[in-house]
Parts: structure tokens; sequence; C-alpha cells
């Protein structure tokens, strides 16, 4: 019986022996991934940065397809810049491309595009009001930093832009004081009416950041004594209700984080008179996720602008007499079928107003909030005039114009000139 007992112990012991050395020759998993981190070769700097980078493309398969700016627009091209009413100094407008190169060149600017407008060097050359100049003169701002050099002249000509411009460089400048002389023009000219607007907006990535620009937004429009700009925070945590009354009556300027602005477009503001916008810090909108509903508030602008030019015989006094002083009695009178009347507010010249009443039955006009027209004439050589006819469609909602639709609209331009025209050779004493 002991003998069988000692060599039940001794085969127990045995076991647990080879147990241990089972223990000892399997290697934990931290050994392991050592020995492993071992035998790998050795990755250069070089070699790690190209598999970063591959790892980057291998994962951008899971997010949605990159596409270009021109896919996303739809076919929606802008020919022509915004028209603004502003014009640099003669004497800069007759700047060599050399010397805005070399301006250029001494303010580190680089651009890319076509006709940039030229630098200009101070605030006063901008044409800034006085008291613009005294509010920046008042906040220690007389000289110009290089992004408000090259890009103020670039959005005061009404051109689109995308600046790029260290922190602390007064890019918020660069797109404020040109809003603000927007605003001021479209006041003047003909004022927002209760519920109207906005006529500019700025989308901005962050609440601190939205707040601080309609700070110096706020800033600059009260330095105005006349006429009043509203603008307005559309941010989360600011009472709807005081949002709301500003709204109510007419606001100017509209400074949001996507998320306010959301918002606010549910409930009672629209962006059918929006012709300005900016989007501060874009980069960051976009590594936010802001992305789509940026897009989204983007496409409820609905603006589409063309631009048309036409000859003539007769000179630009006689021609613009009768197609645009005298409008109103000529157009409907010879295109019954395109134009029902026309009402004027004012004498008919400069700064009159005049609605186009246009025939029942027109499908277009139903989905149209306003057409507006610019229209210049110029000499030409000879002894007639060139037209240059700029047509603004503000659409309602979400819908498009066809490009069969604006090829009509381009049309009905160009048959109301010729009609004037067919009408001053009938009658060579009229309009004289």
């Amino acid at each position: 019986m002991e003998a069988q007992k000692r060599k039940g112990k001794s085969s127990v012991l045995e076991e647990e022996e080879e147990k241990l050395n089972l223990v000892d020759a399997k290697p934990s998993l931290l050994v392991k991934a050592t020995q492993l981190k071992k035998e790998q070769p050795e990755i250069s700097p070089t070699e790690q940065v190209v598999l970063q980078e591959k790892e980057m493309i291998e994962h951008l398969s899971d997010r949605k397809t990159l596409m270009s700016v021109r896919e996303l627009a739809k076919g929606i091209t802008y020919t022509e810049p915004l028209l603004t009413g502003w014009k640099p100094p003669l004497a800069i407008r007759r700047m060599s491309k050399k010397a805005c190169d070399a301006i250029r060149k001494q303010w580190h600017i680089i651009v890319d595009g076509e006709d940039v407008p030229p630098p200009i060097k101070n605030f006063k050359d901008m044409r800034f009001p006085e008291p613009v100049l005294k509010k920046l003169k008042a906040k220690g701002i007389v000289q110009s930093t290089p992004i408000q050099v090259q890009g103020l002249p670039v959005i005061l000509s009404g051109r689109g832009m995308i600046g790029i411009a260290f922190t602390g460089s007064g890019k918020t400048l660069v797109f404020v004081l040109p809003l603000i002389m927007v605003a001021l023009q479209e006041e003047i000219m003909m004022p927002i009416a209760p519920g109207e607007g906005p006529l500019g907006l700025i989308v901005c990535p962050s609440r601190e950041l939205a707040r601080q620009t309609y700070e110096v937004i706020e800033n600059h429009s009260r330095s105005m004594v006349t006429p009043e700009l509203r603008p307005l925070l559309c941010i989360g945590g600011v009472d709807m209700k005081s949002q709301l009354d500003v709204v109510k009556k007419g606001v100017h300027i509209v400074v949001a984080t996507p998320g306010g602005l959301k918002d606010m477009l549910a409930k009672k503001m629209n962006l059918d008179n929006c012709r300005y916008l900016t989007l501060d810090e874009a980069d960051r909108l976009v590594d936010l996720g802001f992305e789509d509903d940026t897009r989204e508030n983007q496409n409820i602008m609905a603006i589409t602008t063309f631009t048309e030019k036409n000859t003539s015989p007769f000179p630009p006094k006689r021609i613009s007499k009768a197609s645009i002083v005298d409008s109103h009695n000529l157009i409907p009178k010879f295109m019954p079928q395109a134009i029902k009347s026309i009402e004027v507010q004012g004498d008919g010249g400069a700064g009159s107003i005049k609605t186009i009443n246009f025939p029942d039955g027109d499908g277009l006009v139903d989905n149209l909030e306003k057409i507006t027209y610019d229209v210049k004439f110029e000499q030409s050589a000879d002894g007639g005039s060139i037209s240059k006819v700029t047509s603004t469609y503000y659409t309602v909602g979400d819908f498009k114009l066809k490009e069969e639709e604006i090829k009509a609209g381009k049309e009905k331009v160009l048959a109301m000139f010729k009609a004037v025209e067919a009408y001053l050779l009938q009658n060579p004493e009229a309009y004289a």
C-alpha cells in the first residue's frame, strides 16, 4: 500500500514538473512581440510616411466620393462679378501689371486667378467712408496687412476669393468691411422692408468666433450715422425671441454657426435676398463635419446671374433714352406677349425703380422671387453703342433654372433691344 502511495505521489510530481517545463518553453505575448520587433526589418522615416499615406487612402474609400466644385455646382457658372459700384482711384486702375507684381512681391503676396484687381496699400485709397477710417484709426489699425492689401480690393470689386493667411493677420476685416459697404449701398438704393434680408451671410465654425465677428460688424456699423444697419448673431444659447425680433424688422447681415443658421431658417428667415456669402475658417467647417450643412444652406441661396453684350447702330444717349428711361411706355407696346406692363417709381431716370409685370400663365415667373437688370452703354468706334446687360434671377425655394430657361431669358432681353432699335429706325427724330 505504501509503495503504491509513493508511486502515486511521484507521478503527480512528475506531471507538475512537465507543466512547469512547458510554461518555461512557451514564451509570453510580451516576449513574442519583442522578438517579432527584432526580426522585422528597420523602416526608414520615408517608408513610414509612405505607409501612413497608404493607410489614409484606404480609409478614404469608407467616406463619400470626392467631387470637384464644378460638379457640385450642377452647371451653374458665374462669369461676372457681384455688382458693387466700387472703383479704386484712377491712378490705381491705371497701374501696370509690373507695378502690381512689385507690390505683391514686397508684401509677400501670392495670387492665382484671372484679371486680379490691383493691390492697394492703404485704407484711404480703398475709398472707405470717413466714419470707417476714423473707427479703424481709433482701434489702432492704420497700416494694412498683406491679406488686406490684396483681399479688400478683390472683394470690393465683387469678385469671389479664397484667402489664406496666418492667425492675427486681419482676415476678418477683409470680408466684414466690403459686406458693410454692400449693405449700405443696398439700404440707400432700396431700404430693406420688415421681414426681408439678409443681404450677407457669414458662417463660422464656432460660437466664439461667430460672436467675435458679430462684434466687429456691430462696432463698424454703429459708426455710421445713417442709414441704420441691423446685424444678427445666430448661434446656440442666444434667445430665439430676440433673434426673431431683428428678422421681423429686416436684417442686413447674419453671422451664424451652421446649426444656428439651420434653426433660424426653419423658423422665419430665408436667404432669397442674400448676395454675399463668407465661410470663415472654411477648413475648420469641413474638419468639424459641417460640410453637408454648409452646402445645404448655400443651395438655399438660389441666385443665377448672366451677362449679355449687344451692339447697336445708335449712340448710347439715344438708345438708353428709348430702352431704359422710357421703357415703361415703349416695351409693353412692342412686346405685349412678353411684357404686360412696367410700373415706375420715380421719374424714370437714375435711381428710379421699375417693376415689370409679366403676362399670366408664365410658369417661370411663378418660381421667381424677382429679376434685376443692370444695363450699361458704351460708345463704339463706329458711332453706335455696346450694351452690357447683367440679369440676376432670384428663384423661389430650391427651384433650379434650366439651361433652356436661361437661354429664353437672354433671348427676351435681346428682343427688347431689337424692338426699340426697329422703332428708332422708323422714327429718326425720336429720342434724338
